[in-house]
Order: C-alpha cells, then structure tokens, then sequence
C-alpha cells in the first residue's frame, strides 16, 4: 500500500509543473508567462512538459526550433493553425513532441541528430491532422507517428509507424544497428502515390490497407520471424515493383490479398543494399537506377538461390519469377486466388476475415485494417479518440495467457 501510495504521489507531483501557454495574435505583447502574441515566443519561454494552446489564425514567423517536450496544440477542438515557416526539431534523448492541426503549405518539418540517443530512448515525434510541403525525420533514434497527416511531397522516416495519411514518396532509411526483431514499422491506410523506396535492415515492415503504386527494396529486415507483409492494399496501375535479387542474405515476405488496378511491372534485378543511403528529396534517384529494366512477364525477385521464404498468396494474379527446385534454398508459395472480383476473394484464413467475420476481400477495403474503419462514413459520436492498430490473438486455447496491444492517438 506505501509504494502504491508512493508512486500516485510521485505522478500528481510531476503533473503539478506542466503549463499551459495561450498564443493568440490579440494579446499584443503577451504577459511573457501564459499569454503569448507569437509562437516562437512561447516555445522560447515553455519548459519540458508544457501545452501551447494556439488561436486559430495565420502565423508567419519564418524558421523556428524545438528543442523541448511539448505539445502544440489549437486552442479550439478540431481546429487548424496556420504557419507560414519551416520547423527544425533539436531532438534529444527522450523528447516527446505532439503537434495537432498545423497546417504549413510548401514549408515542413525536418531534424537534426540526436547527441547520446539510443533504441531504448528515443525522440517520439507525434503529427496528428497536419498538412505540410515535407516531412524529414532522417536521423537516428527518433520515432515518427504521423496520423491522419498530409505530405505534399516526400516523407522520410528511419523508425515509427505512417496511419491513415497521404505523402507523394515515402523512404526509409537506415538506422544504426540492425534486425530488430522487438517491433515493426507499420504502414496502414495510407496514399502513397507516387514512390514507396526501403534501404533500411532495422525494422521488418507491415504495410497494410494502403493505396500505392511503386516500390523499392534494395535492403530489408530479413529475420525468419517476424516478416515484411503486405496485406490488402490497392495497388495502382502501371505500377513498378524491385526487390534486390543478388547477393540477398534472406527473403521473408508475405503478400496476400493485394488487389491490382492494372499492370504491373517487375524489375530485371539489383543487388541488396547494392547502394547507399542518399539524402532527404533525393527518393527515387533516377540517376542512380536508371539501369533498371521492367517487365510485366518476368520477375527475377525472389531468387530462389536466396535463402528465406517468399509468399504470394490471393493477389488475383501470381508473380511471374522462377520456381525453386529441391537443390534451392528458398521456399516459395504461389496461389493466385480467384480473378476478377475482389469481394471473398481475399485470403481466407480467418485472420484476414472482414470486420464482418465473412472471409476478407482483396484490397484496401478488406481485412481487419480496412480502409472503412479508418476512413469511415460518419462519425456520429465526434470522437476524436482512435485506435488505430490493435494486436489480438486470433485463437484462443484454454490456460492461454491473453497478450493485447493497442496503439491509438487523441485529436486535442
């Protein structure tokens, strides 16, 4: 009873320094504590832990910094600011950022790296509703959560999940260290239109739900367990798809129930990791991969003198490479489902099964992440509350322990 004492008296405690700092424009000079005429004045003037509560309006103070835990939020629930300027965030070792509703036109935010950071404490970087030119989170052990987020043009990220938001080109880049095998990077929901391009080892991926069109692997997670997977998710046409076919330690990817709108193109080869990491708005550098050549009928991925394993599974089409015979290493399952239609046609193991418990559709309307729960018709109850990826077991056994994880984000 003491120590549970200990620890609520401990928490109040911690609460108790926390302020609340207001930002509107009518304030004139502000009071220079609570009341604040300008954003970067009132970042200046916050500590670790504090809320800044912004008016709506238009806010045009040119390039600033953060360098603190904080959130910056509107004052009004639901609503947007507008800032006109380029935001650079100092990480450091356990910072934790909350921005909600910042809407920044051709400007964005980048980083720059963390001095003494690690896996186990990172910079948590949180984006809920916000619209910006670009979004650079291109350095070591930071983590980015972008919710219901909007990029003009290129997302770049090492580490954290992409939900339910829309970029042109997205790319992960890679991290020190490699094969993680505690977590995943999750994409879910999302639009990427133009380039989805990975040359990181760190994270497997889960890319569930997504509307895309290109992808680029020249270097992955390749650990047996757990795998890069690509469930359910619309796939644009004329479409080009690489993953490296030479030199690769290991495949363990699973593509199931993807629904493609049209052709799609596969590449005649490239090394793993065969290039380096090139920097922010460079994805998808034409003059490193213009010797690449596509096809719609031959895919020399996955070679099936790689190690691993390779599924492609109720895709409505199968993936047109070489079949591995009994002296090859990789594993390779191939069935192509049932054509034409998308609806239960998807894989029908029960953890792909529609919300509905009917087997799952193929594409970003099917399965357990469709697309309707995170983008739903009406929200009748306002809430702005949302979990948004929630690991279940998909079967029970008696005296099994029940382990479920949920992520989720609040609005403001």
């Amino acid at each position: 009873m003491k120590k549970l004492l200990f620890i609520l008296v401990v928490l109040n405690a911690t609460s108790l320094f926390a302020v609340d700092r207001f930002v509107d424009a009518a304030f004139g000079s502000g009071n220079g504590t609570t009341m604040f005429p300008t954003i970067s004045s009132a970042i200046t003037a916050a500590t670790n832990g504090d809320r800044i509560l912004i008016a709506t309006g238009i806010y045009s103070e040119g390039a600033i910094t953060i360098s603190k835990s904080l959130s910056l939020i509107p004052q009004t629930p639901g609503a947007y600011v507008t800032y006109n300027g380029n935001i650079t965030i100092a990480g450091v070792a356990g910072m934790k950022l909350y921005v909600v509703g910042f809407k920044m036109g051709i400007y964005g935010f980048s980083t720059t790296s963390i001095s003494g950071g690690s896996i186990a404490n990172r910079a948590s970087l949180s984006f809920v509703d916000c619209r910006m030119g670009d979004l650079s989170v291109n350095n070591d052990f930071y983590e980015l959560n972008a919710i219901r987020t909007s990029v003009t043009n290129t997302t770049t990220m090492r580490y954290g999940s992409f939900i339910a938001s829309k970029t042109n080109d997205l790319s992960i880049t890679d991290e020190t260290g490699s094969n993680n095998t505690t977590d995943k990077i999750r994409l879910i929901a999302d639009s990427i239109m133009n380039n989805f391009d990975m040359r990181a080892d760190n994270y497997c991926l889960s890319v569930y739900n997504c509307l895309m069109k290109n992808i680029k692997f020249y270097k992955w997670n390749y650990v047996t367990f757990p795998s890069n997977e690509f469930f359910n998710n619309d796939v644009m046409t004329g479409a080009t798809w690489m993953l490296a076919s030479a030199s690769v330690p290991g495949y363990n990817f699973k593509f199931s129930g993807n629904n493609f709108l049209g052709t799609i193109s596969f590449n005649s080869g490239a090394t793993y990791s065969g290039y380096p990491n090139y920097t922010y708005g460079n994805v998808w550098d034409t003059a490193v991969d213009s010797g690449l050549q596509y096809s719609t009928t031959t895919s020399l991925f996955p070679s099936a003198s790689s190690a691993g394993y390779f599924e492609w599974t109720y895709n409505g089409n199968e993936i047109p490479c070489a079949v591995p015979t009994a002296s090859n290493p990789l594993v390779l399952t191939r069935i192509a489902g049932t054509t034409g239609t998308t609806v239960n046609s998807g894989n029908p193991n029960h953890e792909f099964y529609d919300i509905d418990l009917s087997i799952g559709d193929r594409g970003r309307f099917g399965g357990p992440f469709t697309w309707n729960n995170y983008f739903p018709v009406s929200n009748p109850s306002g809430s702005r509350a949302f979990i948004y990826d929630l690991t279940i077991p998909a079967d029970l056994f008696p005296g099994q322990n029940i382990d479920v994880k949920a992520k989720a984000y609040h609005r403001n």
